[in-house]
Formats: structure tokens, sequence, C-alpha cells
């Protein structure tokens, strides 16, 4: 990458910053999201989530969610909305940007970071375990709230 990376950690509500995580969203995801001010003042407001944006000349060109938090195996932190502009994707964008968030956490022997990421994203996928990341056998389940009563 030619030109140096610029990350900012959101901390108020901007209409730029609306607007560019909506263009970012539609990307990342094929399901209609409309992401207002009122959302972005919710997610930065929240002490379990901190949002990234990566910019180049003045321009937003990706994005990134680190949430968190403490269980009894130790400290999580969870990648979330990854997603790089497609006119900037190659280019070392996601690499940059994930290791600047990264050196920003806590560590420690326990910290753990994860990611989930659909395996049709071939470069994704490529490019986090050349970061490290290991592919854990797991089965990740989610279920939209509320849960469904418990049948006897």
């Amino acid at each position: 990458m030619d030109e140096q990376l610029e990350l900012i950690r959101v901390t108020e509500p901007l209409d730029e910053w609306v607007a560019d995580v909506g263009r970012l969203l539609a990307q990342l995801t094929t399901r209609s999201i409309t992401f207002t001010r009122e959302d972005l003042g919710a997610l930065v407001a929240s002490d379990a989530s901190r949002l990234y944006l990566a910019r180049l000349g003045g321009t937003t060109v990706g994005m990134a969610t680190i949430g968190t938090y403490l269980a009894p195996t130790g400290r999580k932190y969870w990648l979330e909305d990854v997603v790089v502009d497609v006119s900037c994707r190659g280019r070392g964008v996601a690499r940059t940007m994930l290791g600047a968030i990264a050196a920003t956490l806590e560590g420690g022997t326990t910290a753990k970071l994860y990611l989930t990421s659909n395996p049709a994203r071939v470069a994704a996928n490529r490019l986090y375990q050349s970061m490290g990341f290991e592919r854990k056998v797991t089965n990740v389940y989610c279920s939209t709230l509320p849960l469904p009563a418990t049948h006897r």
C-alpha cells in the first residue's frame, strides 16, 4: 500500500461516519441494513464495542468492530463486520487495519481474538490464516431472540 492508512476509533455519531458505515455494510452483506445515527450513537456509547474506520487520503475504505467480554476462561475479543471497500481490496488495507486494531487490545496469556468468516470469502480466509488465526473445529449457532419456549 503506497498511501498511509489512518485508523480512526469512532467515538461520536457523526453523519459522515453513518454514511461510510452504511456504504461498507452494503458491500459486506446482501441483507438490507439501515444504519442510523442512533445506531452509531448506541454502538460508540457501548463499553463492549469499538468501531474502527480505515481511511486513505481522507476517504473511508474499511471498517471493523471489536466486541469484548470477560469470561471465566479469560478475556474474549470478537472481530465483527470486517470489510474493505471493493476499490481497495488486495492492497493490504485489511492486514494493516487488523494489525493496528489488534495492537490496541489488552493481551495477556488468556486473551483470545476470534472472528468468523464465510467459507465463500476465500481471500479473507487466506488473509486471516496468514495473520496467525487458526481455524477452530466448532459449530457456531445463531438464534434470533427471544428463544422459543422449551418443549417437554
